[in-house]
């Protein structure tokens, strides 16, 4: 596969270092930042939300508050089979998509709340965790974002 994939990338053979692994390395890290990223975002947003809605930021508008949350729900679910380095197995990559699809849940399901046209009705245990405590999921998921950051690769054993 990574002589035909160098060969369908590089034709010419200008880039053969460019192999069917390193494409999927590359792929590994973008999904790392993106993973950082969108932890550090909805953290923060979790935290800030009641600053963030009355202010003039561009974060505020309800299309931008869906996006977010759906974009850290999908990040988070690839983050849980694609790891950075695979040779290695880390608990450090399971931690930052488990928030990563929490705090994603967390935003989505109150921009519903907020915005959606039918009253919702939420099991007791769901709107305490997720409505409740959504201050502590954005701390923990912006404390799990910075640490993911700070050390990318924790290895189990």
């Amino acid at each position: 596969i990574s002589a035909f994939m160098s060969s369908v990338i590089a034709p010419s053979g200008g880039l053969n270092s460019l192999t069917f692994s390193s494409v999927c390395k590359n792929i590994s890290w973008q999904i790392y930042f993106l993973s950082v990223l969108l932890n550090i975002l909805v953290g923060l947003f979790l935290i800030y939300e009641n600053k963030i809605e009355n202010s003039n930021l561009i974060i505020q508008k309800p299309f931008l508050i869906m996006v977010l949350g759906f974009a850290s729900i999908i990040v988070g679910l690839i983050k849980l089979f694609v790891v950075a380095q695979p040779d290695i197995i880390f608990i450090g990559d399971l931690l930052p998509a488990v928030f990563g699809i929490g705090g994603g849940f967390c935003i989505l399901l109150n921009y519903f709340l907020l915005y959606g046209k039918n009253e919702i009705i939420l099991k007791p245990v769901v709107q305490k965790i997720f409505v409740d405590w959504k201050k502590t999921i954005g701390v923990l998921t912006l404390v799990v974002g910075i640490l993911h950051f700070i050390i990318p690769q924790v290895r189990v054993f």
